[in-house]
């Protein structure tokens, strides 16, 4: 199924935190999507886009020059506004 391929295979996992939940449907489809946001730490950069066109790392502020689809939206605006601190709460585990 689209979407659910792994980010790359050469990226090791060192923490993550769940961010939220999204229930969305989507007008062109019957299901209900959940999606779930992560932040996570990486032991290296070599992160390799496989489900998406591109990927890259942005300060919080800059996310308002990406387009992002219509269901991730609200996160990506609690991003950039310092509503959610991925940093804080990686650190805090």
């Amino acid at each position: 199924m689209k979407g659910t391929e792994p980010i790359t295979s050469r990226a090791t996992l060192v923490k993550s935190v769940e961010l939220g939940r999204v229930q969305h449907k989507y007008p062109d489809r019957d299901e209900t999507l959940e999606i779930r946001f992560f932040a996570a730490a990486i032991a290296n950069d070599a992160v390799e886009p496989v489900a998406f066109e591109q990927i890259a790392w942005v300060l919080p502020r800059e996310l308002g020059q990406y387009d992002f689809l219509v269901a991730n939206k609200q996160l990506i605006a609690q991003l950039a506004t310092s509503r959610i601190k991925p940093a804080e709460l990686l650190d805090a585990l």
